[in-house]
């Protein structure tokens, strides 16, 4: 076959040099064109391995969404489009997706920001180019099925609600492979961005997990997500990112599936001292080379923690994680109740906003209850912002004075005042206690 082709359009000199650069040691040609011999070539994409196709547009010229429609009626795959936008433009991304682009980038691009999320467009149109992928129309048109309705109305019901842990499953009757490669098993559940499904590869047997975005407009938050897990790949606590693909203009996370108990199971049926101690090390030390690589997980909770039938710890749901590399501040209240900080509430999350969540869990782990237990009759701007925190050892005499000091440094509402990130806590813990884990800080 030939070699792959990463069609560029209008793209400048200076970023398509960089991308050169970022696939200097793959055998993919890279095929740059003006729109004006585009258009006079209309066969551009008929027979030819198109992997990626990335459009420079000028947002200050007219007709910049035609171009977008044009490339995607004449696609014969659905190959993944990026669009490189002027930062003038930030505010038209929405409509740069709807147009039909699949990602989109602010100009100027800097490679460390760039590189993650432009190869996992990259992989994801080889395996559509060396698949042969099921038909690419967009969803929303045609009667979708009596299953396709729920999701679609539950995701609606949970968009509202997303700070709510979902405690129900959904049934669905969908059973057409995935990418004709991904067989579902069983429906593990529904939120506000997407169905899980367990999965099985056809022709290998191999037991994964799929999560599917409710419809197209959701597709940035799976690639965003998708590239942080390559980020965090290296980390064995991290679910591995197993491949990308595309199905039904949909972008589907392939990720490893773990089995093993939920932490929340796991301490209803009872852990000793030095366990909880290693599941809080291990949760701990994955946080933090997220927070080193500038990665906030924002829904840190025990039911997001798999613990396998070894003693290894997996952080799940990376859904709405934010890489700060990418974005400056974070305006959206998304996590989960119980383990939501005021500023989170607020909108605004930090590095220090997965300290809260951890510090809740070492409370959890010290004395067996939560600090706080809001009631989910009520959304985030009716509740307390107080958070007035009982010290755990006022529940637990017996804690160690050093430990109570750690949890409330964690639960400190003043950002001032608390950790700033994980790596904080990290050094703090080692320092206090160099024989957590081993010693059993934890009274049982």
């Amino acid at each position: 076959m030939a070699s792959e082709i990463i069609l560029l359009i209008d793209v400048k000199k200076e970023e398509a040099g960089l991308i050169k650069g970022l696939i200097s040691s793959f055998e993919i040609k890279v095929r740059s064109l003006e729109w004006e011999r585009i258009l006079e070539c209309g066969d551009i994409f008929r027979d030819k391995p198109v992997c990626l196709v990335i459009l420079q547009v000028d947002h200050s010229h007219g007709r910049q969404f035609r171009k977008l429609r044009w490339i995607r009626r004449h696609l014969l795959k659905p190959v993944p489009v990026l669009v490189m936008l002027p930062g003038e433009a930030s505010m038209h991304t929405a409509s740069y997706v709807k147009a039909g682009a699949d990602d989109y980038c602010l100009l100027p691009l800097h490679q460390g920001r760039f590189a993650v999320r432009f190869l996992v467009l990259l992989e994801c149109g080889q395996a559509m180019v060396h698949a042969a992928v099921p038909g690419h129309g967009d969803i929303d048109s045609g009667p979708p099925g009596d299953a396709e309705v729920w999701h679609r109305v539950v995701g609606f019901l949970r968009e509202g609600l997303s700070f709510f842990t979902p405690g129900y499953q959904v049934s669905g009757k969908n059973t057409q492979p995935i990418f004709n490669r991904w067989e579902r098993v069983e429906n593990l559940g529904v939120g506000g961005d997407g169905v899980v499904w367990k999965v099985r590869e056809i022709e290998t047997g191999n037991v994964a997990v799929a999560k599917i975005p409710h419809n197209r407009e959701m597709n940035i938050s799976s690639l965003r997500a998708a590239a942080i897990l390559k980020r965090l790949i290296h980390h064995p606590n991290v679910v591995h990112l197993i491949e990308v693909v595309k199905d039904e203009d949909r972008f589907v996370l392939i990720q490893e599936y773990v089995a093993g108990e939920t932490l929340s199971h796991l301490l209803g049926a009872g852990v000793d001292a030095l366990q909880k101690e290693d599941i809080f090390l291990q949760l701990l030390s994955v946080t933090a080379y997220a927070h080193h690589h500038s990665v906030m997980h924002r829904d840190i909770k025990p039911d997001n923690i798999i613990i396998t039938p070894t003693g290894n710890l997996k952080l799940l749901d990376f859904g709405i994680a934010e890489d700060l590399v990418w974005q400056d501040g974070i305006s959206t209240t998304e996590g989960t109740l119980d383990f939501m900080p005021p500023e989170q509430f607020a909108g605004k999350s930090s590095l220090a906003t997965d300290v809260w969540a951890l510090g809740i869990i070492l409370y959890l782990l010290s004395v067996n209850r939560l600090p706080f237990c809001h009631d989910n009759r009520y959304f985030p701007m009716d509740i307390s912002m107080e958070m007035n925190v009982t010290p755990p050892l006022d529940i637990n005499p017996a804690l160690s004075p050093d430990l109570n000091r750690i949890i409330m440094t964690c639960l400190e509402v003043s950002l001032e005042k608390r950790y700033a990130s994980a790596l904080a806590l990290l050094e703090d813990l080692s320092r206090t206690f160099p024989r957590f884990g081993r010693e059993g800080v934890f009274s049982e």
